[in-house]
């Protein structure tokens, strides 16, 4: 026996022996080298390096890595396998995209190429030697999504038997066990010394890294860095992400016997994949559409097996894909700039809902500036317009894109010259001679705006927004500097009022675009506007500029030059002193957001800006407190003993008629930053029953707030059954209120704590008698059901069969919109399979299926419990829910939207994914 025992354990120590060998020397063929990148726990408060993932993982130590696409998660892991088998380890890699239902068949398939033993028998060995085992689950994203909780389920349990530590890699964090629950980081862009050590890496000689950077500064994900690493001196000037991919391609290419021919044939599988909106093709198919093609191109049909082993091309489970989306973007637009006879043409196939991503990769193909000029006027895309003017579609886009923006602006500002604005009330104003502006046009505006820190139009600019001040004050005939002039002035440049007709003015436009671009936003290749350039407009502000010092205090909001910030104190002071709250208000907001920039003498100046102002107006008020609290120039004027001294007699006393209101106002306190402090010191030194008792006072009544439903969860989560007539409250209580999102948030919560405390569903919306109310109450006690505990899945279908009945049937038309509306609600949640919406759609996905493809149907039958004043609101919502749970029969209706102005690109996307993950499951 002892014998036995002893050969068994050998013949287990070879095997892992084997297969640790072969693993190793796979997972090293191609592999690059590891460069030092930073992953960040989910709060952001930690950070370490990537190669320490591997020493830093103990056993039992779960962790989760996110990060969108290029960031080297799957080079990670790739490396933390390696080092975790040096280290004595038995990892077993999973690529989540072969993951078809059944755990263990998937981690056969993974092991096989390395061992002729099963993933079990190889963890048998591994626990004879004491080898602690890692389950590293790759591209959970690749996964199918009605797949993923199953596959996590099944990890969690595989890893319960095998004593297993699991490292997975997706897109966004996964919602998984709590046996598997652990650390969550994400990945980092490289910084520049990052960046530095991955061009070292790819050969880049130390004394050409300044010159390499300088090509590579466009680029910002390590997958780019990475190409752009290994075309060293033969990318063209300020290549852009479409001219690196091409030359990449086109070096990889030509290496074969027939790179025209080649290319063609991954045009021709792009454009197949493209059109029927997948990401794959059937490995025979791949095969003999290409051959074809070639016997009509008159080439060797050899060509085929050179397209599948190209470096861009994937071929696996018989199917072909690109290895990256980037790579079937760029091919498939190049397709098209191939195929078609000019720019208007190619304008109106990029113009298709499903191809509006291409266009950033067809405008840089093209080298004549007459041919780009034309493909932009003929797309009139803002995104393209403004990836151009951030130099990152090439010199020629950047420098046609430029010159438009210059004439559109001409244009505005002599239109603006000859005007006439007359506000017809508060809200309103009219202008005479009225102009509409193209859709183009609108386009070029919002680009302008978005990238005008870089200064280069900020003398158009200012003349339009002059010129806008002059058009109004033509309009009211009132002193220049009068302080009511400039308040409509600037309301209408900061977009709070609109004309007559419902547009906004071109200065609206920039003004509001300028204000969504944060500094840094975009990877743009120009530089912000130096101080120096800046100090020029900031001194030409006069008194009656409005619109000029609007733009400028947008422009300069959140430098990081602390030359620019100086300028912040005379800009703030000059519109002080118009009296317009929305520019004191915007004056205001400059200077909180460079509190952190500012050096000590503009700190100094600022801090005696600030506490000699000071205003009626209720908002900038409020904005005056923040940046005074800010500069450490106020403290929270309450006390601790005070406030605990209050929580006291409340709690001693609950019954008093204003008891929830004082409640509510302290707990609410904790979020006010001003006067937070001494709120939380005193309700953290609360005793957790006492604490629960208040926080159940603040929300026994009343309406919704910004932080009920944060109050709620806190609820939920210590089971308190005193907190149930608080709970009851919400479940039947909601009102088309202020706070609509967070009351619905609230009612959801209060039936989800209901069911940990009562047996049946408590009543719900009692107060509504239609049929949306009614819709109301099924969706309400089927998630009662959902979360009531003990219920076996036999014990949920029965009871909620019913309710799914009618929603189906008679409440058909009042069922769609509820799922919106839960859709708002889980818009904060952390995952959404968490959420109401995601726990009902992954517990019933046919049912739910069944309301959606209705909702898709018969849009105009649809009814609400809710106004609804967005037209394609709704629709876009249940196109995208359809993306998680949709099916084949899904794709009729979809296909219906494909080529809609608005929905067609949403719909195109869901199709896509559905194409994907039906294929998977296959």
């Amino acid at each position: 026996m002892e014998a036995q025992a002893e050969s068994s354990g050998a013949t287990g120590g070879r095997v892992l022996e084997d297969y640790l060998a072969h693993l190793g020397s796979y997972l090293s063929e191609g592999l690059h080298e590891l460069v030092a990148l930073t992953l960040e726990d989910e709060g952001g408060t930690e950070r370490f390096s990537s190669t320490e993932l591997a020493a830093w993982l103990q056993p039992g130590r779960h962790v989760q890595v996110a990060g969108s696409s290029g960031t080297g998660k799957s080079h990670t892991l790739a490396h933390a396998a390696l080092g975790l088998a040096q280290a004595g380890w038995l990892p077993i890699l999973l690529r989540a995209g072969v993951y078809a239902g059944r755990l263990e068949d998937s981690l056969d398939e993974s092991v096989a190429p390395f061992t002729p033993q099963t993933a079990d028998s190889l963890v048998r060995a591994g626990r004879l030697e004491r080898l602690p085992v890692v389950l590293l689950v790759d591209a959970i994203n690749e996964c199918p999504v009605r797949f993923q909780d199953r596959l996590m389920q099944q990890v969690s349990s595989w890893c319960l038997r095998a004593e297993a530590t699991v490292v997975s890699s997706s897109h966004e964090f996964v919602h998984v066990p709590t046996v598997i629950s652990g650390a969550r980081l994400r990945t980092v862009d490289p910084d520049l010394r990052q960046r530095a050590a991955l061009l070292r890496s790819y050969g880049v000689r130390p004394e050409d890294e300044r010159s390499v950077e300088d090509e590579c500064e466009a680029f910002s994900t390590v997958f780019e860095l990475s190409l752009a690493a290994q075309l060293t001196q033969r990318l063209p000037a300020n290549a852009g992400r479409a001219a690196l991919l091409d030359a990449y391609i086109g070096e990889q290419l030509q290496q074969a016997s027939q790179p025209t021919a080649l290319r063609q044939v991954l045009h021709h599988w792009a454009m197949l994949m493209d059109e029927r909106l997948t990401g794959w093709l059937p490995l025979a198919e791949a095969q003999r559409s290409a051959a074809q093609l070639l016997t009509t191109l008159g080439a060797a049909v050899g060509v085929v097996d050179e397209a599948l082993r190209s470096p861009v091309v994937r071929a696996r489970h018989q199917r072909v894909e690109f290895r990256h989306e980037w790579y079937a973007q760029l091919l498939t637009a190049e397709a098209l700039v191939w195929s078609c006879t000019g720019g208007t043409e190619l304008a109106g196939e990029l113009r298709r809902p499903h191809r509006r991503k291409l266009a950033v990769w067809a405008v840089p193909l093209h080298s004549d500036p007459n041919v780009v000029r034309g493909l932009l006027r003929g797309l009139s895309d803002k995104e393209v317009l403004i990836e151009a003017l951030r130099l990152r579609l090439g010199p020629i886009a950047d420098e046609v894109t430029l010159a438009e923006a210059r004439c559109c602006l001409e244009a505005v500002v002599e239109a603006m010259a000859a005007s006439t604005i007359t506000c017809t009330s508060d809200l309103r104003y009219a202008s005479e001679p009225s102009r509409c502006w193209s859709g183009y046009e609108q386009a070029m505006f919002a680009a302008i705006g978005e990238t005008a820190r870089d200064g280069r139009l900020l003398e158009p600019l200012a003349q339009l927004m002059r010129e806008t001040d002059q058009a109004f004050r033509r309009g009211t005939r009132w002193d220049p500097t009068g302080s009511r002039a400039a308040g409509l002035i600037a309301a209408s440049v900061n977009g709070s009022i609109v004309s007559t007709g419902g547009t906004r003015l071109p200065a609206a436009v920039v003004t509001h675009a300028a204000r969504l671009a944060w500094p840094g936003e975009g990877h743009a290749r120009h530089q912000s506007a130096g101080a120096a350039d800046l100090q020029g407009w900031v001194a030409s502000l006069g008194a009656d500029d409005v619109g000029l010092a609007m733009l400028l205090c947008i422009l300069l909001r959140g430098t990081d030059d602390a030359e620019t910030a100086a300028l912040t104190p005379a800009l703030f002071s000059r519109a002080w002193a118009t009296g317009a709250n929305h520019l004191r208000f915007a004056g205001l907001d400059l200077l909180t957001s460079i509190r952190a920039t500012a050096d000590e003498a503009t700190e100094a100046q600022i801090i005696e800006l600030l506490n000699g102002v000071h205003t009626d107006d209720v908002f900038v008020s409020t904005m005056l407190v923040d940046a005074l609290h800010g500069y450490g120039q106020l403290t929270s004027p309450y006390a601790v003993d005070t406030i605990a001294e209050e929580i006291a007699l409340l709690l001693a006393s609950p019954e008093q008629p204003d008891a929830h209101a004082r409640a509510k106002r302290i707990v609410e306190s904790q979020f006010e930053e001003v006067i937070a402090a001494p709120f939380i010191e005193a309700i953290d030194a609360l005793e957790p029953a006492a604490r629960r008792a208040l926080l159940i006072l603040a929300v026994q009544e009343g309406d919704a707030s910004l932080f009920t439903d944060v109050i709620l969860k806190e609820l939920l989560r210590a089971k308190d059954p005193a907190a149930l007539p608080a709970l009851q409250y919400w479940a039947s209580h909601l009102d088309n209120d202020p706070f609509m999102h967070d009351a619905i948030s609230s009612h959801l919560l209060g039936i989800e704590g209901c069911a940990a405390h009562l047996p049946t569903p408590p009543p719900i919306l009692d107060g509504h008698q239609r049929a949306d109310a009614h819709a109301w109450r099924c969706y309400g006690q089927i998630l009662f059901w959902i979360h009531r505990p003990g219920l076996s899945t036999d014990d949920q279908n029965v009871r909620c069969t019913p309710l799914w009945e009618q929603l189906s049937t008679s409440l058909l038309d009042a069922a769609v919109d509820p799922l919106q509306q839960f859709q708002y609600a889980a818009v904060f949640a952390q995952d959404l399979r968490t959420s109401a919406l995601g726990r009902i759609i992954d517990t019933f996905p046919a049912q739910v299926r069944t309301v959606l493809h209705h909702g898709l149907s018969v849009p105009d039958r649809l009814t609400s419990l809710f106004p609804h004043p967005q037209a394609n609101d709704r629709t876009a919502t249940l196109i995208r829910l359809l993306a998680r749970i949709g099916d084949r029969s899904s794709l009729p209706l979809l296909v219906a939207y494909r080529d809609h102005a608005v929905l067609g690109g949403t719909a195109a996307d869901t199709i896509r994914h559905i194409n994907n993950r039906t294929a998977m499951e296959m």
